[in-house]
């Protein structure tokens, strides 16, 4: 990865939001599952809700599996003081970048972080 994409508001909370979960999670990396569990969380502005109110999906079905995911995730212990993102976490954001130019955007959206993970 070159450097961070220019991300939006929300994209920087849920990335935020990954890293704080897999840090209370006592994982050492945070993955691309992390950030996805912090997209589909209910928070206002976080667009995995309104991606399965649109398809007609329950969003708690959808966080329930990410939960599983992510209990199966090894703990460390004692927990980290913070986790780093892994090398999914940045693959994941390498496509969202890439995601964010093929649709002419300036930022990375929740949205390209989404469709890439």
């Amino acid at each position: 990865m070159s450097g961070m994409p220019d991300l939006t508001e929300a994209s920087i909370k849920a990335i935020n939001a990954a890293v704080e979960l897999a840090t209370e999670h006592g994982h050492a990396s945070c993955e691309a599952a992390h950030l996805a569990a912090s997209i589909f969380s209910d928070v206002p502005g976080n667009v995995g809700p309104r991606v399965c109110a649109k398809a007609g999906v329950d969003p708690e079905v959808v966080r329930k599996a990410l939960r599983g995911l992510l209990l199966k995730r090894p703990k460390q212990t004692p927990a980290p003081t913070q986790s780093s993102p892994d090398a999914s976490f940045k693959r994941t954001l390498d496509a969202a970048a890439k995601a964010m130019k093929n649709a002419g955007d300036t930022l990375v959206a929740q949205d390209s972080l989404l469709v890439s993970v």
